[in-house]
C-alpha cells in the first residue's frame, strides 16, 4: 500500500515521526504537516450564556467541562478523581461530562464512582450535544484528559471561543497548548496534578481570562478552518 502512496498528510508533528519511524525509508511516502482546524464559532450574549448555565442549575459554581466519546482511552475517570480531591479542599464546582458512552459498563463504572464519593451534586452526566460551542462558552474551564491524543480537536474549539483550557501532557496536545501562556498541562493520567491545575484557575480569575484570551490568539493563527483549508488547497497544488 504504501508503495502506491505519493503522500501522507500528518496532523501533528507526532504523527509525522511515527510514520517516519515505523515505515521503512525505501517504501516510506512522502509526507507533509497539516494541522486540523476548527470553524469560527457563532458567540453567545453574557445573557444567552447566563440562561443555559442556569437551565443547567451551575448556579454560581465554577464549571468545569470535558466533552467527547465517553470511553477509558478518554479519561473521564481522571475528573471524577480530581473532583473527589478538590470536594475536600471544599471548593465550588460543578463538573459537566459531554458525549456518547462507548461502553455502557465504564458509564456504569464512572456514575458508580460518582456515588461512592457522594458527588452526585458535583458531578453531571450531559449525554450528546449537537451545540458543543455554546456549552465551551459557559465553562469556566474545558478539559482534555485522554491518555495520548493524535490531536485534540475539542481543545482547539474550545480555545477558539475564547475559555480556558487544560490538557494532558502528551500526544499532539503538546503542539497546541504551551504551558501557562496560552492553557495549562497536566501531567498524564494524574488525577492530583490535574485537581491542582484545576484549583489553580479556581483561584486566580485573572489567569482564566489570560489564558482564554492567549488561546483564541493561537487557535485563530494556527488552528482556524478556513486558514487550514487554503494550506491543503495550495498543498494539492504543489503535489
Amino acid at each position: 500500500m504504501y508503495k502506491n502512496i505519493d503522500t501522507i498528510i500528518c496532523v501533528t508533528k507526532a504523527l509525522e515521526k511515527q510514520i517516519k519511524k515505523f515505515i521503512p525509508k525505501e517504501i516510506r511516502p512522502k509526507t507533509e504537516l497539516l494541522y486540523l482546524g476548527a470553524n469560527e464559532p457563532d458567540l453567545l450574549s453574557d445573557e444567552k450564556i447566563s440562561k443555559f448555565k442556569n437551565e443547567l442549575k451551575v448556579e454560581d459554581a465554577f464549571m468545569i467541562g470535558l466533552i467527547g466519546r465517553i470511553n477509558e482511552f478518554k479519561g473521564q475517570y481522571l475528573l471524577i478523581e480530581a473532583m473527589r480531591v478538590l470536594k475536600e479542599k471544599k471548593l465550588h464546582l460543578k463538573a459537566y461530562i459531554v458525549g456518547d458512552a462507548m461502553s455502557e459498563k465504564y458509564l456504569k463504572e464512572l456514575q458508580q464512582k460518582v456515588i461512592e464519593y457522594k458527588l452526585e451534586k458535583n458531578v453531571h452526566f450531559i449525554g450528546f450535544t449537537k451545540e458543543p460551542a455554546r456549552f465551551m462558552q459557559a465553562c469556566d474551564v474545558v478539559l482534555m484528559t485522554s491518555k495520548n491524543e493524535t490531536f485534540g480537536l475539542v481543545t482547539i474549539e474550545a480555545m477558539k471561543v475564547g475559555t480556558a483550557v487544560i490538557a494532558s501532557n502528551s500526544g499532539g496536545v503538546l503542539e497546541i497548548i504551551d504551558d501557562k501562556e496560552n492553557g495549562l498541562l497536566f501531567k498524564n493520567e494524574d488525577y492530583k496534578d490535574l485537581a491542582l491545575k484545576i484549583e489553580s484557575l479556581y483561584e486566580n480569575n485573572g489567569l482564566i481570562t489570560e489564558l482564554g484570551i492567549e488561546g483564541k490568539r493561537k487557535a485563530d493563527e494556527y488552528f482556524d478552518n478556513v486558514k487550514q483549508f487554503e494550506k491543503l488547497v495550495r498543498l494539492f497544488e504543489i503535489l
